[in-house]
C-alpha cells in the first residue's frame, strides 16, 4: 500500500475506554504517525494520563488540555496540533479489528480516485460490540401497512422527509438523522448528508475549524451540524463504508444518564434549535413539532 500519513484527534474526558483504543490502535496493521488526545483540564481522570506517554506505543502520543469540557473544543484543539495532511476524529469508546485502519485507507483511495479534487470525508458501519447489529438503523419493518403510512406521514409533514428508505442517509429539518444500513444493499460506499462524528477520516481541509456547536452538555446535534457545515463551506462529500465495521457498547451501558431530566431537555432543545438556526430552516414549524415531542417525551417519563 502506497504511504499515507495521518494523524488521529482524540476528544477523551479520561476514562478507562481510552486505554482500549490505544490498544487497538497500537495492535493495528496501519499505524497513525501521531495520535492527539485532548482532555478538560482537571485534576483527576479514571486513569493515570502520565502514563500514556510511557506505553510502548508504536505512535507519537501528544497529551494536550483543553480549559472547556466540550467535544467541540476539544476535537478543535486536537486539530490544531496535527502535522498530516489527513486526519481521522475519533471517539475514546470505540472498538475495531487489526485491520480496521488498513481498510479504511483503502477504501478512502478508492474515493479519492474516484472523486478527483474533492473532499471526501469517510466513515465506517458502526455496529454494537454484543450482538454485532448496526447502530444507525431504522428499521422500515411494520405489523400492517397502516401502522407504515402513519410512520412514513409523520416524517413527511414534520421533518419533510421522503417515503420508506429514502429517508436512509438523511437528517430532517427538525435535525433528526437516519442511518445508512438497508439490508438489502449490497454495495460498499454510500453517499449520504451526515456522518456520525465518532470515526471520520478526512483531509484536513475537510474539517471544520471553528465552534460551531458553543453549547453546554451534551451536543445532541453536533454530528449534523459539523456534517451540513463540510458540505457547505468545504463542499465536502460524506460516503459510509457498509463492509467496513467499528465497534461500540449498548447504549444502556455507556450512555450519560441526566439525573435531572427537565434540564437535560432543555440542553437538547437549545442544541436543536442551533441546528435549524445554522440551516436557516423554519422556526415555527420546528417549535410545533419540538411541543409533540416533549409532550410525548415527558409522558413517558411521568409514567415511569
Amino acid at each position: 500500500m502506497t504511504e499515507f500519513n495521518f494523524s488521529i484527534i482524540i476528544a477523551s474526558v479520561g476514562r478507562q475506554s481510552l486505554l482500549s483504543v490505544l490498544k487497538c490502535l497500537n495492535d493495528s496493521t496501519r499505524l497513525p504517525k501521531e495520535v492527539i488526545i485532548c482532555l478538560p483540564q482537571q485534576d483527576k481522570y479514571e486513569i493515570d494520563i502520565n502514563s500514556l506517554n510511557s506505553t510502548n506505543s508504536k505512535f507519537e502520543i501528544k497529551i494536550i488540555k483543553s480549559h472547556e469540557k466540550s467535544q467541540t473544543i476539544q476535537r478543535l484543539q486536537a486539530f490544531k496540533n496535527i502535522s498530516c495532511e489527513f486526519l481521522m476524529q475519533m471517539d475514546d469508546d470505540l472498538f475495531f479489528e487489526k485491520n480496521f485502519l488498513e481498510k479504511m485507507i483503502l477504501k478512502y483511495n478508492i474515493l479519492l480516485k474516484q472523486y478527483s479534487g474533492s473532499n471526501i470525508c469517510l466513515a465506517p458501519l458502526y455496529r454494537f460490540l454484543k450482538n454485532k447489529k448496526p447502530v444507525h438503523t431504522y428499521g422500515f419493518k411494520f405489523r400492517n401497512n397502516t401502522i407504515k403510512l402513519i410512520y412514513n406521514l409523520y416524517f413527511k409533514i414534520f421533518h419533510k422527509l421522503p417515503f420508506g428508505n429514502k429517508k436512509l442517509g438523511k437528517v430532517s429539518c427538525n435535525s433528526i438523522p437516519f442511518g445508512v444500513y438497508f439490508s438489502s444493499e449490497k454495495i460498499d460506499f454510500v453517499k449520504t448528508e451526515w456522518l456520525a462524528g465518532g470515526c471520520i477520516l478526512m483531509n484536513s481541509d475537510s474539517f471544520t475549524n471553528y465552534n460551531h456547536h458553543p453549547l453546554m452538555g451534551k451536543a445532541y446535534t453536533e454530528d449534523i451540524i459539523s456534517s451540513f457545515l463540510r458540505i457547505k463551506e468545504k463542499k465536502a462529500k460524506h460516503f459510509v463504508s457498509l463492509n467496513t465495521d467499528i465497534f461500540i457498547e449498548d447504549y444502556d451501558k455507556f450512555a450519560d444518564i441526566e439525573v435531572n431530566f427537565f434540564k437535560d431537555t432543555i440542553r437538547e432543545f437549545k442544541s436543536r434549535l442551533l441546528y435549524v438556526k445554522i440551516t436557516k430552516g423554519n422556526y415555527l414549524y420546528f417549535f410545533f413539532w419540538y411541543f409533540l415531542y416533549i409532550f410525548m417525551k415527558v409522558y413517558k417519563y411521568v409514567r415511569k
